[in-house]
This record gives structure tokens, sequence and C-alpha cells, in this order.
């Protein structure tokens, strides 16, 4: 429909409530990826944006550990309107940026990943007293049942399968916070 909020624009994408959204799939890679431009999850006041600058620090801060620069890139895009985004691009950085303060108040974490994967990157950051209450959520394209039991079983509170949909992502790193 010509008025409908989802109508497709001409790159491709569709246009949502909250911003542009563009859909992107790279040749050998198993997932897919979702750009976002202008993500706003909830309509702000000038006052309350001016609040959130003065207070800025007092935001969350999510930590994203994945090897991809592009969903690095996207997560931030995603969330750093409401949090504050730490970003590392393997396991090991990760690991030195959950035990630096303020340790974050949740983590983002890719499975398939270079030594060490994403599930030793859980086991460490559970069996760390420092780390070991920090929420962790697993973003990865592993979408089989199995791989989301063992995750769950390793600690992790959440796991979400990509292609990220931003609105399922940002409730689910609000419920967990």
């Amino acid at each position: 429909p010509r008025h409908s909020p989802y109508s497709t624009d001409t790159v491709g994408g569709l246009k949502w409530p909250w911003g542009q959204v563009t859909f992107k799939h790279w040749q050998g890679s198993c997932s897919s990826l979702i750009s976002v431009r202008h993500w706003k999850p909830c309509v702000n006041t000038r006052k309350d944006r001016f609040e959130m600058q003065a207070n800025e620090d007092s935001r969350p801060v999510i930590l994203v550990i994945d090897d991809s620069p592009q969903n690095l890139l996207l997560i931030d895009e995603l969330l750093s309107g409401e949090y504050r985004v730490k970003v590392a691009a393997n396991g090991n950085r990760g690991l030195a940026i959950a035990r630096q303060r303020p340790s974050p108040d949740l983590v983002l974490l890719d499975v398939r990943m270079p030594d060490p994967d994403g599930y030793e990157v859980c086991r460490q950051l559970k069996s760390d007293p420092a780390t070991c209450d920090i929420p962790i959520i697993f973003l990865t394209a592993l979408n089989d049942p199995a791989d989301e039991a063992q995750g769950l079983a390793r600690g992790a509170v959440d796991y979400i399968t990509k292609p990220v949909s931003p609105p399922i992502l940002s409730a689910r790193v609000c419920n967990h916070l």
C-alpha cells in the first residue's frame, strides 16, 4: 500500500517507523545483516535528549564481542542511542574489556569466532568472580535448537539468531538489564 510505513524503497530495504532498514547478504558467510539508519527505539523529547547527554556516563554499558566488523558496526548503530556500547573484535579482547572498570552491564557474544570461540569466552566470564554476574546473550547465525540449548546451558541468559531484528534485540537487551 502506498501509505504503509513498511513500503519498499529504491535500495531494496524497508522503511520502518524507526528509520531506514537495509538488508545485506555477504557471500561466503552464513549470516545476513540488517543495517539501520536513524534507529530510535523510543521517542524522546528535547528535554529527555538533553538529560541523556548530561547523564551519558550513567547509561548501561553493553559489550559486543564479534569477529565481524559489520556486525560490530550494526549493533553499535542499533544500541548506542540508549546505551554505552563497547566493542571487541575477538574473544581475548572481549575478556580484557569485560574485566575493566566499569564492567559491562551486559555482553552480546558471537559463538563462531576464531580461538577462543564464544562458548569458551562465556565459560571464562562465568568462571571469573569479577565477571560471573554479567548477563550474556549469544548473538549468532547458529539457529539449531541444539546450539541454543548448548548456549543456555553454558550460562547465557538469552540467544538471538541472525539476521538481527532491531526491535527484538532492543527488547531483549532491555529485559536483561
